[in-house]
């Protein structure tokens, strides 16, 4: 999974200007300072490496979580943020961010449900780092509400926001920043907007740069699929692991995301050697292991974010895969 450099290139800027040296991490992650910059992605990982040592530096708990809430339009403005700003409503920002977002980052979708208050916004991720970092997290849903009280200019208040990670030991300062009931333990991080929120008008709308704006974006989310012509195999255990936690994945919810037939996705895999089952069971044990070796989660809690509707049947599966039972690494 990756993400634009250039978020990570705002928090080492800033962390510079307290005369913090970011050098010798920067050298252990094999970064050269000058590529953090839009146009240039990192691994999460490397992102969560970046924001845990600022967090250990500043010695503030919430450093993710502040570095987000930050955002600027005129320092930070890269495409999406320039899309949002054009568009009329937050509504139409959102989609907007929906359709784009692979122009930045990869390796996670944003889903989007309505209900009768309003629309929760999910960001299905691929990487279990996310679960292991709250930085991560806390950074992206600051980063976006931020934006959008920028570009309406409304200090919007979200119904509510839920978490992957486990819950902090204060959640004050979260509270504080988002002014709204705050969740941990979820299926994905999630943001909860009212309808009154969602059709907020957006002060700089503006239809004609929208258009100009969209046309340069899907120039550039055309380079971005031609990049990513891995194989069928890598996508459809991308796909899966994104999805795994809403529990809907089906061979037919993938090939409709591959803008595929399930005949016709069936048929690729088998001659790759490989079936649907088989990636699903790849993908679940190999998120397992990562989440018991490397993050504090429980087994209840990471069946749920396999798409499990209870933890025996994780268990049940895992014992079935490995001939053990799931325990949390030593070291985890």
């Amino acid at each position: 999974m990756h993400l634009s450099a250039d978020y990570a290139g705002e928090t080492v800027a800033w962390l510079q200007s307290r005369k913090i040296n970011t050098r010798p991490l920067l050298n252990e992650l094999g970064i050269d300072r000058h590529d953090l910059k839009f146009g240039h992605q990192i691994s999460a990982r490397q992102f969560a490496a970046i924001l845990d040592y600022g967090a250990l530096k500043t010695r503030d708990a919430h450093f993710g979580l502040h570095r987000g809430s930050a955002f600027q339009i005129k320092k930070n403005a890269g495409v999406l943020a320039y899309l949002a700003a054009s568009a009329e409503t937050v509504s139409d920002a959102i989609l907007n961010y929906q359709r784009y977002a692979s122009v930045v980052c990869d390796g996670f979708s944003l889903e989007i449900e309505y209900d009768d208050e309003g629309a929760q916004l999910f960001l299905h991720v691929s990487d279990p780092v996310w679960g292991k970092c709250r930085h991560l997290g806390e950074f992206t849903a600051a980063r976006t509400i931020a934006a959008l009280r920028k570009i309406t200019g409304v200090n919007m208040l979200p119904i509510h926001v839920y978490f992957m990670h486990p819950r902090a030991v204060s959640t004050s300062e979260c509270r504080r920043l988002f002014r709204c009931s705050i969740d941990y333990g979820a299926r994905a991080d999630t943001i909860k907007l009212s309808n009154e929120a969602m059709a907020i008008h957006i002060p700089t709308a503006d239809s004609r740069l929208g258009h100009m704006l969209r046309s340069y974006a899907d120039g550039l989310l055309h380079q971005v699929r031609a990049r990513g012509r891995g194989s069928l195999e890598h996508k459809v255990a991308n796909i899966i692991a994104q999805r795994l936690a809403s529990g809907d994945v089906s061979l037919r919810d993938v090939a409709a995301r591959l803008n595929l037939g399930e005949r016709t996705l069936r048929r690729r895999l088998r001659e790759s050697n490989v079936s649907f089952s088989d990636l699903l069971m790849r993908v679940r044990l190999n998120l397992a292991n990562d989440w018991l070796s490397e993050t504090d989660f429980d087994v209840k809690h990471i069946s749920f974010l396999l798409g499990y509707s209870e933890p025996a049947a994780f268990s049940r599966a895992y014992k079935r895969w490995t001939g053990r039972s799931p325990r949390r690494s030593p070291t985890g």
